[in-house]
């Protein structure tokens, strides 16, 4: 299948995603390439999956409190989490597994349906991610008993770079990781990859409109957001966006966040950081950082960083993204 550019694109799902990888390239050249494509997430999605109870992350939850020798894939996402964890000061965190269950979401989404669902009390915080031991000679593990790992979002972007530096062989190449983009050399003749920023939706296959038009090249787009992945506990509202401090959703003011920044790791984490600090303080550090990013609040009204900026595009390119960033996953 070859896109309106005529590049070749492959589409499958993954992750309890719609995944798209684009390669500017002859479309007979790229068959192989595709193919490794899919390959390549089905590995991290069997390695990293918190709902495989098969997968190696499953198993390494289940033996908490012992070490645990690990392949390097979930050796290399891990040390990605846990720095990212170490930037934002524990704003993004990768130990809330239980926390997330206990708030209800111990399947996939889409297997959660639209009922109410029960919510279990929530434990005490037995540790963060400073209290994983590590051996790095031996990629050995030690999780706390009463900690368990989830990687979210984290996981798609993270692949989704490795897999468009694998890819630069044959040619720039686009990877869309359900609504997480990254992007490598910009295609032939062109500024980038023109991407589409999508408005918060409650339903992540429903067609929102588009807040605005980025040009990404060897860069990630990540978007984390409330307005889809909720579900009802009793008569209140919960989400999938824990805060570390609390071990409850997080009461924010904001609704999606948006960022682009070289590493696919580190724009997940600032996302899913600055909606747990909320607007005011959320914004004022990615300002501090120069980070550009996207805001939009419970109101439905959008702030941009200044560095945002100098991204954004319009007309005939901003028309005819190839991608477009939004929750769109149902895992």
């Amino acid at each position: 299948m070859v896109d309106s550019n005529g590049w070749p694109v492959h589409h499958f799902r993954a992750m309890g995603c719609q995944m798209s990888v684009r390669l500017a390239t002859e479309p007979a050249a790229a068959t192989e390439a595709l193919a490794l494509a899919e390959r390549w997430i089905g590995e991290v999605e069997r390695t990293a999956s918190r709902f495989d109870p098969q997968s190696e992350l499953s198993r390494l939850n289940d033996r908490a409190g012992r070490w645990v020798a690990v392949s390097p894939l979930l050796w290399a996402l891990l040390e990605a989490a846990l720095a990212m964890a170490e930037e934002t000061n524990g704003a993004f965190d990768p130990t809330l597994l239980h926390a997330v269950r206990a708030a209800g979401y111990r399947r996939s989404f889409a297997a959660m349906g639209d009922g109410p669902i029960r919510a279990e009390a929530l434990p005490p915080p037995v540790a963060d991610f400073r209290a994983i031991r590590r051996r790095a000679t031996s990629h050995e593990l030690w999780l706390p008993t009463g900690v368990g790992l989830d990687f979210g979002g984290i996981a798609k972007g993270w692949a989704a770079q490795r897999l468009v530096e694998a890819l630069r062989f044959w040619g720039p190449a686009l990877v869309d990781a359900g609504g997480d983009i990254v992007a490598g050399e910009a295609p032939p003749g062109g500024n980038g990859w023109p991407v589409a920023v999508a408005a918060p939706s409650p339903n992540a296959e429903g067609e929102a409109p588009d807040i605005a038009t980025l040009w990404l090249e060897n860069a990630a787009l990540a978007t984390s957001g409330i307005d889809f992945r909720r579900w009802t506990v009793g008569e209140d509202e919960a989400h999938h966006i824990v805060d570390p401090r609390t071990g409850r959703p997080a009461a924010t003011d904001l609704l999606t966040v948006t960022v682009l920044d070289p590493s696919a790791a580190r724009a997940e984490a600032w996302a899913t950081a600055t909606l747990v600090r909320g607007k005011q303080r959320g914004a004022a550090q990615l300002a501090a950082r120069g980070m550009a990013a996207l805001l939009i609040d419970a109101d439905h009204r959008a702030a941009m960083t200044a560095a945002m900026g100098r991204y954004v595009i319009e007309g005939r390119a901003a028309q005819s993204a190839p991608g477009r960033t939004k929750w769109q996953c149902s895992a």
